[in-house]
């Protein structure tokens, strides 16, 4: 279903999948996309297949554009505006889904804006972070993310490997799981089913 939300800056376009005819949603989810200026939207590969990782494993899965891109409105903001949108499309979700745990994600960018908001908002019960970018941007408020959740890196990322992560963060939450795909580059070329599923199975494996 796509929609418009009412964001800090504006509306801000958004997409809602529910999951299977019949099936009641288990969490839901929002998951931010990579960084406006570098042509990231709620559409890119990466954010799309981890969307559909959750939603075949039981969440309701919020994907929106972050301010300034596509049908949101205002512009790029870099400096925690991002973080409000996120802000506002879990208050949305949660409005929508009343009662049911929020998980928080996204790719690159947005997994680092997704993890910001676990960071000071402690409605997040869990994260899912795909190339989390240490390498690229100051990810050091990832020692306050309390939660638990997955963080799935690529083993030739530039932005960030899993071994940067363990270098730079050897204090992380005991409760993130972390896993890497072997010989995928920052965007997953040739490995985003392989994204899904592991999204899917971790997704299924912590809700059973």
């Amino acid at each position: 279903m796509d929609l418009l939300i009412a964001g800090p800056a504006g509306q801000l376009q958004a997409t809602l999948w529910s999951p299977a005819k019949g099936v009641s949603a288990r969490a839901a989810a929002v998951v931010c996309h990579p960084h406006p200026l570098f042509g990231g939207t709620m559409n890119s590969t990466a954010v799309f297949r981890t969307a559909r990782g959750l939603q075949l494993a039981g969440l309701q899965v919020l994907r929106f554009n972050f301010r300034g891109v596509g049908q949101s409105e205002g512009t790029h903001d870099g400096h925690g505006g991002e973080a409000d949108d996120l802000g506002a499309a879990l208050d949305w979700l949660e409005r929508e889904s009343p009662g049911v745990p929020l998980w928080a994600g996204g790719f690159s960018f947005g997994s680092r804006t997704a993890a910001y908001c676990a960071s000071v908002d402690r409605r997040i019960e869990r994260v899912v972070l795909v190339a989390f970018p240490v390498a690229a941007f100051d990810c050091s408020f990832i020692r306050e993310v309390a939660q638990p959740g997955l963080v799935v890196m690529a083993s030739n990322d530039e932005y960030g490997t899993l071994a940067d992560v363990r270098r730079l963060f050897p204090d992380l939450h005991g409760g993130l799981e972390l896993q890497e795909v072997a010989g995928s580059g920052h965007f997953f070329e040739g490995h985003t089913a392989e994204l899904q599923r592991r999204v899917a199975d971790y997704a299924r494996r912590v809700l059973e």
